[in-house]
């Protein structure tokens, strides 16, 4: 009986450090050997975050070959929170939306920016755009997580009241081009791109480091949800964190109507593509540290009988600040 006790702690060992989050000691694992994976927050443990984007959008007019370029830079700072318990392997995280910082620079000298920490900001709604990522300072909801770590709900009493005002016979959103922007805050594919950070790439079965596992991906970018399914593996590791990196060689976009830059009317966009990469850095307890995504997109739309490309190259950061209770 001890003998067949000896051989399965020895079975077991590699799971468990892993498991117990006591991380993994470099250079000592076998390609063959299997580890768990986790993506975890606490309880009643506060973690905030810093989301970034970088952006640079080049629109050409195909007719002239004329270019025009923008760049944008917004950070968000968010707080996620677990606040209750699991139940039956499902996980509730409220999503803070604290402060923005929000820039858009265009070829032709003008720039909008807006900090919503400086008292006397003035909010640059000249550009709809900016409401991608206003209307939700202040605001606060709730995402469940599956047992397999992928988004399954997004509610909360502050989107039920921001819909209320949104659709307001009287007093709700009357332009077409804005109440398309406010209809889109309500969609899943918008509402998790910043407070979601596993993006559903951390598997919840064992992996090893030779391992290459599939999860459907979809991001948020330009406006447009792009979605592939996603070549992930592990790529590091160490008794201090986890790497994961995941390839996205075929993202694609339905066509759709679209809100752009300097455009007074909403387009229809089409011949969607892209491709990118996440690298995601996980610390042994289960908390992401960071993530990047970069990425690709290109689409096409007309306007005023004049048709367009726009390329948008597409950096993504997440960083977590601190954490507290």
């Amino acid at each position: 009986m001890r003998v067949l006790l000896k051989i399965a702690i020895l079975l077991i060992t590699p799971l468990f450090l892993f498991s117990q989050q006591k991380g993994l000691p470099e250079g000592q694992a076998t390609p063959s050997e299997k580890f768990r994976l986790s993506y975890k927050f606490g309880l009643n443990i506060f973690h905030n975050y810093v989301f970034t984007e970088e952006s640079k959008i080049i629109r050409t007019d195909l007719k002239t070959n004329k270019e025009r370029a923008f760049h944008r830079k917004a950070q968000v700072f968010i707080t996620l929170r677990q606040n209750t318990l699991l139940e039956n392997g499902f996980n509730t995280v409220k999503v803070s939306f604290d402060s923005i910082r929000y820039e858009l620079v265009t070829d032709d000298g003008k720039r909008y920016y807006y900090n919503s920490q400086d008292d006397e900001a003035v909010s640059p709604y000249s550009t709809n755009e900016f409401y991608n990522y206003s209307i939700l300072l202040g605001k606060d909801f709730l995402i469940t997580y599956s047992p397999y770590n992928e988004v399954v709900k997004i509610f909360g009493e502050m989107l039920d009241t921001l819909k209320v005002r949104f659709n307001h016979p009287e007093d709700g959103i009357k332009d077409p081009e804005l109440k398309f922007v406010w209809d889109r805050i309500f969609q899943p594919g918008y509402q998790k791109l910043i407070p979601d950070l596993s993006k559903n790439l951390i598997p919840e079965f064992l992996v090893s480091k030779t391992d290459v596992w599939k999860r459907f991906f979809d991001i948020f970018v330009d406006g447009v949800v792009l979605s592939d399914t996603a070549e992930v593996k592990l790529v590091d590791f160490s008794p201090k964190e986890y790497v994961i990196q995941a390839e996205l060689k075929n993202l694609k976009g339905t066509n759709s109507k679209n809100n752009v830059y300097g455009i007074s009317e909403l387009v229809d966009i089409y011949n969607i593509q892209g491709s990118g990469t996440m690298k995601m850095i996980v610390l042994p307890r289960g908390v992401i540290k960071e993530s990047e995504f970069e990425g690709k997109l290109e689409y096409e739309f007309e306007y005023d009988e004049v048709p367009y490309k726009q390329s948008v190259h597409t950096k993504y950061f997440w960083n977590l600040d601190k954490m507290y209770r």
